[in-house]
């Protein structure tokens, strides 16, 4: 399949298929379904729905194959339906960018080095690149969770490390493990 897909605001679509997909994607909402998907430009400003079933990109989580401009613009990445537990460590790329163009703009909330809760493992945390794979991919990678709650900052503010984005991650943090509530009081 070859074709330019624009899709209206408020639009939703499933891109699945045991082969692969070729298409200029924008829209508001994209949930990537597994097989191989490639598309020429990538460009989401609402969700991108991204579960994660095991290691394998394709057959067990989505990967974006891009040969285009990738443009974020502040879309809500969703991993709800992710079941797999994973181990510290696990690498997952989402978007794996072709050729020397950077990604434009992230994920909603979460800049270079954010973490995000693991919603299959308490014990984990999930910690975003922009830069990763081949220095242009989105990756994810599974950390400690006791690696996200460190102030490693003393901006001011809620960059990476600081004490907003430690307590916005504890407050996303449905149910931390029993061993890191008495590092919160």
């Amino acid at each position: 399949i070859s074709a330019n897909i624009s899709l209206p605001p408020g639009t939703n679509v499933r891109l699945a298929a045991p082969g692969a997909i070729h298409a200029l994607v924008s829209g508001t909402d994209i949930s990537a379904g597994t097989g191989t998907v490639e598309l020429g430009n990538f460009s989401v400003t609402s969700t991108f729905a991204c579960p994660i079933t095991d290691t394998t990109p394709d057959s067990n989580y989505p990967q974006l194959n891009v040969a285009g401009q990738v443009n974020l613009n502040g879309a809500i990445l969703d991993l709800t339906n992710t079941t797999w537990t994973g181990n510290a460590g696990d690498a997952f790329t989402i978007v794996a960018n072709d050729g020397a163009d950077a990604i434009s703009g992230t994920f909603a909330n979460l800049p270079d080095g954010a973490y995000l809760p693991w919603p299959a493992n308490n014990g984990l945390a999930a910690k975003i690149s922009y830069v990763g794979g081949t220095g242009n991919d989105v990756v994810l990678t599974l950390r400690p969770v006791a690696e996200a709650l460190n102030v490693t900052n003393t901006n001011n503010d809620s960059s990476v490390g600081s004490l907003q984005a430690v307590i916005a991650f504890a407050a996303a943090h449905p149910t931390l493990p029993p061993e890191l509530g008495a590092q919160l009081q």
